[in-house]
């Protein structure tokens, strides 16, 4: 009764702690032992498997049958034994677990929700979950597990007296009928030697491909495929027949294709090089030619997109992985170079939404670098330099955790600071998260964030891990709760919503913002227990746990309990959106949502635009108000959500009020004027209407005969938008009306734009239009469009309709007359005694764009002026010019001849019969007198001249001058010119 007591006191102290520390306990109180050992003393719990139905297949003993397999969904109803028949009948001594490979071949596999294993290396059992069969004992070693189609493909090492003799390949479909050797190859003399004569079996789309040899066939190790069927069981192609002992390794498959290492030298120390398949001879051929080295180091797994396969490889060095190379299965273009390391060695990470993620460093990571590429070496980008993403969670190489549009990672700043980076494949999208932590690990997402356990940073000294969460923003990277737990967290799992860990002899979860205790027992028993693995399954949470006296699994026990979000009521979210209705729409539902999927109340601002009956929006008029939805929880498992308010708008129903048609005969009264209202939705009518329409129209009873609009407006309603159509209102004449066309001659000349004739008829209808001579003018559309000068005759015409008689057709004369053309001879100089230059003419009156082109006839210019001409003006004349549309008048030009300038002055005189001809070279401008004397000084002659700066010319009779010698005298300011001359 005293232990009890004490029992019970102190649980209760417990529980005060932990509400002191703002720990929740778990209305479950605690996780109970499950009845696979009911009586907690060890029940090896172990190799959790879990199943697509959310039950686990697991190893564990009852205490009375040993280790065998059993099956959860977390509940004892659930929890089930499924007993090995013999020789294991009695359970599996001497292991604690199935032999996860050997060789480094899988020796079990999950597939299609059946388990499949090896027990002792040589007992193959299968499990659908309610059943265990032996499928095979027919070798000493099975391994290889490799799951293809329907199928699981492996490799029995068979008896063959004192050595073994053959390795088979086998297949089963789970069945012990199923279960059959498809191909038999010589095991050799070694037993060593014979594990491995079939090896890398690998699904490649359907088809297994595998290596294989046989000693007694001479073509050691060579490349084989099956399609499940002895026939199709077969060998694709013998790599290198010089060295039976040229090894292939390292298959992968990608796409349609098997990628593969092999010797193809004839060596065996040459280097490895890169080889493609699928499946066919023609088909198997070398992809890369990296040179006489060995090649096997990789900087990470080699990664599969589609049918191509990026690997990180050496080149030219065996030392470190130095370039990524796409190898692709064009036998055009084989490979290439995807990237080349820029320090010493590369390392892939991860193909994410078509984004190859890789990083670039030397071995002491002095230089990182973090880099994304596309599908080509053009679309690499650096989005890091100085940190290289680390893998934190131990037993995985996951290094980037895809969030919320991003991928998250740890970057390795230094040998102890990791911080929390995220990147979305740019360099501007990779940007630092979060500095605040240490030794990250325990990597989980549930909901939208994800949790961990790290130190805290910014606490010295401290290996104390907290639980943090993350929804990727710095503001959003904190801690849970703010405690601390010691090094035994070291498990962790999720049921979608909580983060569940262990420490210590309990189970946590949180979502967050509350921790729960959930430990395991009762308080009488929960001390010295250590939670192992945390296994949610579909509907509880199952752990394992060992008694903290030892670390063997012999002290394992399984413990089964209620989620933590069964324990506690939740919080939930209302979804809500603003509302567009019509007024008349059907009665609907109002739409809101919540996570919790309970019932919604509804209430309404202004229930004279609506009401809400049982979550039905019913619409009275037309208008804006606001609809509030809440729920309140239910006291259990949610709590009550924050009222959500929308916006209800209500339009008006588009209504349309159409004049009606009316008609009447000419001089009778108007009839009266209706309308039709389109549109009226609730079973209304026009008596909805505020205002009723006016329907009216511009035609009198005097109005003559035709059409006429009838128009409605003025209307109005309060749930209504309207429009208007017209309406026609057609006056029909007694008969036929007779027409007359007036219509006046038409002068215009050639170039004028296009214009209308101008002829009307009595009926008002429009005139139509013909011309006679289309060279003279044209009808365009209703115009006349002048084509040439001349004459044409124009018909004006109206047909009439059925208010008009046809009208007597009018032709007048269009006189069309030339153009104004004036040609000019353009003004020249040139100096005395040089050519004529070239005569030039311009234009002045073309129109439409026309120029001399268009003339007939080209004119002629001439001039009077010769080579000898003295210096002055002489005419330029035009003539001869024709064209059809213009009037050609001309202008004359000038032509200049000046006289030469000269440097020296002198003159140069000669009788030519009764002229004296003088020529006064004279360097500038300026008066003086020309004179003739007798050799005595006698002046005979006189003539004021003007000079000019050049040669001037004079020309003096001189009748009554007798023979004899003369001089002819230049006299001016400055000038004194003479020149002695025979007569």
């Amino acid at each position: 009764m005293k232990t009890k007591r004490l029992q019970f006191l102190f649980h209760l102290l417990f529980t005060a702690c932990m509400y002191a520390a703002g720990i929740v306990p778990a209305a479950a109180q605690s996780l109970e032992v499950m009845p696979v050992n009911t009586f907690f003393s060890g029940s090896e719990a172990q190799n959790f498997f879990k199943r697509t139905d959310g039950s686990y297949f697991f190893f564990a003993t009852d205490g009375t049958n040993g280790l065998q397999l059993w099956k959860t969904d977390g509940t004892p109803a659930g929890t089930a034994q499924l007993q090995a028949p013999a020789p294991y009948s009695a359970g599996m001594p001497g292991i604690s677990l199935p032999t996860p490979t050997y060789n480094g071949e899988k020796t079990w596999l999950l597939f299609n929700n059946e388990l499949y294993f090896v027990i002792d290396g040589k007992y193959l059992f299968c499990s659908n979950g309610n059943t265990l069969q032996l499928l095979t004992t027919s070798g000493t070693q099975i391994s290889g597990l490799t799951a293809s189609g329907n199928a699981v493909y492996f490799k029995v090492v068979e008896e063959g007296g004192a050595m073994p003799a053959t390795v088979g390949l086998w297949k089963t479909d789970g069945t012990v009928a199923g279960t059959l050797r498809l191909k038999a190859f010589d095991g050799g003399n070694a037993v060593s030697r014979a594990s491995f004569q079939v090896k890398d079996i690998t699904n490649v789309n359907g088809t297994v491909f595998f290596v294989a040899a046989s000693a007694g066939d001479g073509i050691g190790y060579a490349l084989y495929k099956s399609d499940g069927t002895t026939a199709g069981t077969v060998l694709v192609k013998d790599i290198n027949t010089v060295d039976t002992n040229l090894t292939l390794s390292d298959q992968h498959a990608a796409g349609r294709y098997l990628y593969f290492k092999a010797n193809s030298s004839g060596t065996q120390s040459a280097g490895k090089e890169w080889w493609i398949s699928n499946g066919t001879p023609a088909g198997t051929y070398q992809v890369t030619h990296f040179g006489n080295f060995n090649s096997s180091a990789i900087g990470g797994s080699p990664i599969a997109h589609g049918d191509t396969l990026y690997v990180a490889t050496p080149y030219g060095s065996a030392t470190y992985s130095r370039q990524i190379w796409k190898l692709t299965p064009d036998p055009a273009n084989p490979d290439s170079i995807y990237y080349e390391a820029q320090v010493n060695t590369v390392s892939l990470l991860h193909l994410l939404d078509g984004k190859l993620f890789f990083t670039d460093s030397d071995i002491a990571y002095a230089t990182k670098r973090f880099y994304a590429g596309g599908s080509s070496r053009k679309d690499t980008v650096l989005l890091q330099l100085g940190a290289v993403p680390h893998a934190p969670n131990v037993n995985t190489s996951t290094v980037l955790y895809p969030l919320n549009g991003y991928y998250y990672y740890y970057a390795r700043m230094s040998s102890s600071v990791y911080n929390l980076w995220r990147t979305d494949g740019t360099a501007a999208g990779t940007t630092l998260v979060s500095n605040a932590t240490k030794a990250p690990s325990l990597f989980i997402k549930a909901g939208d964030a994800f949790y961990f356990r790290a130190v805290d940073a910014a606490v010295s000294g401290t290996t104390a891990f907290n639980i943090w969460k993350s929804d990727g923003t710095t503001a959003g990277t904190k801690k849970v709760a703010g405690r601390t737990f010691p090094n035994q967290v070291a498990a962790s799992g999720t049921d979608g919503t909580y983060f569940y860990f262990t420490s210590t002899d309990s189970v946590w979860a949180t979502n967050g913002d509350t921790v729960i205790n959930m430990p395991l027992g009762s308080a009488a028993t929960m001390a010295g227990l250590r939670p192992s693995g945390i296994y949610p399954a579909a509907n509880k949470l199952v752990v394992t746990a060992k008694l903290a006296t030892g670390t063997s699994n012999a002290n394992l026990d399984l413990f089964v309990g209620d989620f933590a979000l069964s324990n506690q009521p939740q919080p939930q979210t209302i979804s809500f959106s603003d509302l567009t209705k019509t007024y008349g729409d059907a009665d609907a539902a109002v739409g809101a949502t919540v996570t919790s999927g309970l019932d919604i109340t509804y209430s309404i601002a202004d229930p004279a635009i609506a009401t809400i009956t049982n979550g039905t929006l019913h619409i009275l008029k037309s208008g804006t108000t606001t609809i509030t939805a809440s729920q309140p929880g239910n006291g259990t498992t949610w709590l009550p959500a924050a009222d959500v308010t929308a916006t209800l708008t209500v339009n008006k129903a588009a209504l349309t009020i159409t004049a009606d048609d009316k008609t009447k005969e000419e001089g009778d009264p108007n009839p009266a004027f209706t309308f039709t209202g389109t549109g009226f939705v609730n079973g209304e009518t026009e008596t909805v209407l505020t205002a009723q329409p006016a329907v009216t129209t511009t035609a009198t009873q005097a109005s003559p005969a035709g059409t006429y609009a009838i128009t409605a407006s003025g209307a109005a309603a309060e749930n209504y938008t309207i429009t208007y159509v017209d309406g026609t209102f057609t006056i029909n004449p007694p008969v036929q009306q007779p027409q007359t066309i007036t219509f006046a001659g038409l002068t215009k000349t050639y170039g004028d734009a296009d214009f209308a004739p101008g002829a009307t008829a009595t009926s008002g209808l429009q005139v139509a239009y013909t011309s006679d001579n289309p060279a003279v003018a044209s009808i365009v559309g209703n115009n006349i469009h002048i084509v040439g000068a001349g004459t044409a005759n124009i018909t004006a015409s109206q047909p009439g309709n059925s208010f008009w008689l046809p009208a007597t057709n009018v032709t007048v004369a269009l006189t069309v007359n030339k153009a104004a053309l004036t040609i000019t001879a353009e003004n020249k100089t040139r100096f005395q005694d040089e050519p004529n230059p070239s005569l030039t003419l311009a234009y002045t009156g073309f129109v439409n764009g026309e120029t001399s082109a268009s003339l007939t006839t080209q004119p002629a210019v001439t001039t009077t002026a010769t080579l000898s001409s003295a210096p002055g003006f002489y005419p330029v004349t035009v003539s001869g010019a024709a064209a059809n549309n213009y009037a050609i008048t001309y202008a004359e030009g000038i032509l200049t001849v000046k006289a030469l300038p000269v440097t020296e002055n002198r003159v140069d005189a000669v009788f030519n019969g009764n002229t004296l001809q003088a020529r006064v070279y004279s360097s500038k401008a300026q008066r003086a007198v020309l004179q003739l004397a007798d050799v005595t000084g006698r002046v005979l002659l006189s003539l004021d001249v003007s000079l000019t700066n050049g040669v001037n010319t004079y020309q003096l009779p001189v009748f009554n001058v007798s023979a004899g010698a003369y001089i002819v005298l230049v006299r001016g300011q400055g000038l004194k010119l003479s020149d002695k001359i025979i007569r």
